[in-house]
């Protein structure tokens, strides 16, 4: 969005990478109208009596909750917010286009394939069972592998790699975990295999989603899976994690074959 707010001339194009004064001022505009950020405060109080001494003594426990909400817009949306004309347009597809997905990810230092050198990520590919659902959910995720998270969040990118085997999924992480769970769809972590889902809690999070669910990945075998990653700002290819704050709390196969 910055760059093409910044420059549309073709003979200097690279101008854009001059920073200048101006030129930060107009990116953390940018950024501050693409992200907004809304926060509200919950104050809850109980009271308890308990008996101490034999007498009744009343201990009152005040919480406060503030719930931080952040939206960002997509790149279709920011186009739309400033006006962007053909010519705009036309720049602003060419630069999100999957071949400079890899490039930008290199920009801002996330590693997109786990340490994963080309060699390995080829043995990866040709080790999945041939003819498999399983496979073509899997072979799917890793195609969107560098894809910015504005673009495709974890569950976008769930039901997209399942679309392209034929299977319907609901549209969010939590949901997508109910319909497992529902149609017993589960599995056990020892029995995992390519296209399988993996879905995680978020420890810190009491908004009442059911189990807290608030990711899911795709698991593509030999311990690594593809989801994409709010924090690192794409989908990411890497080993299969959980963590104190961010538990694995089920798995699911919603195919078959």
């Amino acid at each position: 969005m910055y760059a093409v707010k910044t420059t549309t001339d073709e003979t200097d194009g690279d101008e854009v990478l001059t920073v200048i004064p101006e030129k930060e001022a107009i990116l953390k505009a940018t950024f501050n109208d693409m992200n907004t950020v809304g926060i509200r405060t919950e104050t809850r109080t109980n009271t308890i009596t308990t008996m101490v001494d034999g007498e009744e003594v009343e201990e009152t426990t005040i919480t406060l909750n503030i719930y931080i909400n952040i939206q960002s817009l997509t790149y279709l949306e920011g186009a739309e917010l400033y006006a962007f004309d053909e010519d705009q347009m036309e720049m602003l597809e060419e630069l999100m286009s999957p071949q400079y997905y890899s490039f930008f990810a290199e920009l801002i230092n996330v590693d997109i394939y786990g340490d994963l050198t080309a060699g390995d990520l080829a043995n990866l590919v040709n080790d999945l069972p041939t003819g498999t659902m399983g496979t073509t959910i899997a072979q799917a995720a890793i195609s969107k592998v560098g894809t910015p998270y504005s673009v495709m969040d974890c569950s976008d990118l769930s039901q997209y790699a399942y679309a392209q085997a034929g299977i319907s999924i609901p549209g969010t992480s939590v949901t997508q975990a109910q319909y497992c769970y529902n149609n017993s769809y589960t599995i056990s972590s020892s029995v995992l295999q390519p296209g399988d889902l993996v879905f995680w809690s978020k420890t810190a999070c009491h908004c009442g989603r059911w189990n807290e669910i608030h990711h899911v990945g795709i698991y593509i075998g030999n311990g690594y899976l593809v989801d994409a990653s709010s924090s690192m700002g794409h989908v990411v290819l890497r080993d299969i994690w959980s963590n104190e704050n961010w538990p694995i709390v089920l798995y699911a196969r919603p195919h078959v074959g």
